[in-house]
């Protein structure tokens, strides 16, 4: 790292700390210290051959190991591919919108929730467990990506507003600023 500075005027040729710079000194001398050991003992392991615990309807005392193995390798490709994107648990949509238009700024993705669930096998071995990939097709509504004085503007009565006026009617705020906050807050 101090390489750059030798033969410069001042500088020694070696790798001592006193032959660096003050600010890089302390880069010799830590305050702390890192330890990177293997874990085998304690590392998180599971069967990939054994799903008999999954047939288990006890929530509290199930594993849950397999299910999110299972989610995160079907996410996997999905995800890094840049056609999807994840939002929430278990939900992909795609990255561009439907091309019907929706307005008050919102935009609709389609999309596909996708669960793994552990469910009985093949009828002669009764004891049999097998992982099941679950898909259901979504559409979300999602806010645009544009500022919120553009998704103002895409609201019924709102299309020529240029800036926010708060000023009261009567003593109450104007209409169109309560509708504006219902909308924000995503009430109806």
């Amino acid at each position: 790292p101090w390489g750059s500075h030798v033969g410069q005027k001042g500088f020694a040729t070696g790798n001592k700390k006193a032959d660096l710079p003050s600010g890089r000194r302390y880069n010799y001398d830590p305050d702390y210290t890192m330890s990177i050991t293997p874990c085998q003992s304690a590392a998180a392991s599971f069967d990939m051959a054994d799903l008999h615990a999954q047939a288990n309807r006890n929530w509290a005392t199930l594993d849950r190991s397999w299910k999110q193995f299972y989610e995160l390798i079907t996410n996997q490709d999905a995800v890094m591919s840049g056609r999807f994107t994840q939002f929430g648990a278990g939900s992909l949509y795609y990255c561009s919108p439907l091309k019907d238009r929706v307005g008050f700024g919102y935009e609709r993705f389609e999309g596909a929730r996708k669960g793994i669930k552990f469910i009985e096998g093949t009828k002669p071995d009764s004891n049999s467990v097998v992982a099941a990939l679950v898909l259901d097709h979504t559409i979300g509504t999602f806010f645009k990506n544009q500022n919120l004085m553009r998704s103002v503007r895409e609201l019924p009565g709102l299309q020529n507003v240029n800036r926010f006026d708060f000023s009261e009617i009567n003593g109450r705020f104007n209409k169109k600023w309560i509708d504006v906050n219902n909308y924000v807050k995503g009430e109806p």
